[in-house]
């Protein structure tokens, strides 16, 4: 009998002493990331549960340590997931944690931040290998994440990337994009994302020159983050050695020539949007088109508070208010 009570003592000790010490180390992650995310990690103090969803350390679990996991990549983009830009992103970041693919079913390019409202949205799961499954959606890249979030992911994402676009997505150019609505999708539901896109049009296009570039990018965001509501867009030149990367504002512009004209056998005009686009600061290396013309990879921080705050003393004068 008294060796059964040392037995329980021992073994309750134990346990106290093991939580205790998983305690401590939660603490510890918890504090270190709240800054970057404080919305993804929680401890239930009364009833000994953990979550952290947030973390490559996701050890706790119910007040158990279980098995470490790998972060969760979210990708997607506006080419359609057969394109060569998302499939050679997959493969220059699969080593950093497991890649959830959800990309359109066919080309969306120009789509923005629309979404599927008038017709049901159906996802497809295309392959599955080690580390990487790949859905196909038939709705718009917006879609794409937020089907992801509700249908395919248990928790959050660790990082969301879009890309690669084949074509850039600079200067306004961002706000038409639909590889950037994925990044933006993301920043709205308060993950890290980054947009990558290529001056490379071709279906076939070389991207290796972008790998380093890449994996340097996405290492140091899933290591440190991103400041709060800001997404990267980042664009890289039409070259097979850039000069280096630098941080840049969006460029401005706009398009001209728009609207190709035409007439069908029965006499009625349609038309075939395309365009020529005009930047109007190309030559000045602070903004995104200038750092490209002069060779570099260009890094925008995009923020979701589009309110011009410059304006906002001005217009209260104007309006007298």
């Amino acid at each position: 009998m008294f060796f059964s009570y040392r037995q329980n003592f021992s073994a309750f000790f134990f346990a106290e002493v093991s939580f205790f010490l998983v305690f401590i180390k939660f603490r510890q992650l918890e504090k270190g990331r709240k800054r970057q995310n404080p919305y993804l990690c929680t401890v239930n103090d009364k009833t000994r549960s953990f979550t952290y969803i947030d973390s490559k350390e996701r050890i706790f679990k119910n007040s158990t340590i279980v098995q470490m996991a790998r972060p969760l990549i979210l990708i997607s983009n506006d080419d359609g997931f057969y394109a060569k830009g998302i499939n050679d992103l997959v493969e220059m970041v699969r080593d950093f944690g497991d890649v959830l693919v959800v990309a359109p079913d066919g080309a969306r390019s120009g789509a923005s931040l629309s979404i599927t409202s008038r017709e049901p949205v159906r996802i497809r799961k295309i392959s599955e290998k080690a580390g990487v499954q790949v859905y196909s959606c038939t709705g718009s890249p917006c879609d794409c994440v937020k089907i992801a979030f509700e249908k395919l992911i248990d928790g959050r994402p660790d990082l969301i990337l879009a890309g690669i676009n084949h074509g850039d997505n600079a200067a306004v150019n961002a706000h038409y994009s639909g590889t950037m609505a994925v990044a933006t999708e993301g920043t709205l539901k308060r993950v890290p994302s980054i947009g990558f896109s290529s001056c490379k049009l071709e279906a076939d296009a070389d991207f290796s020159a972008m790998r380093p570039y890449v994996r340097s990018i996405v290492e140091d965001v899933l290591n440190t983050g991103l400041p709060k509501d800001v997404c990267l867009n980042v664009n890289f030149p039409a070259l097979e050695e850039f000069k280096g990367m630098k941080i840049c504002r969006m460029g401005t512009g706009d398009w001209v020539n728009e609207w190709d004209e035409r007439i069908d056998p029965r006499g009625r005009r349609y038309f075939w949007l395309t365009g020529d686009f005009v930047g109007y600061d190309e030559e000045d290396e602070s903004t995104d088109r200038g750092a490209m013309n002069s060779g570099y990879v260009a890094i925008t921080p995009i923020q979701l508070d589009c309110t011009a705050y410059a304006a906002m003393e001005e217009l209260r004068q104007k309006f007298g208010l």
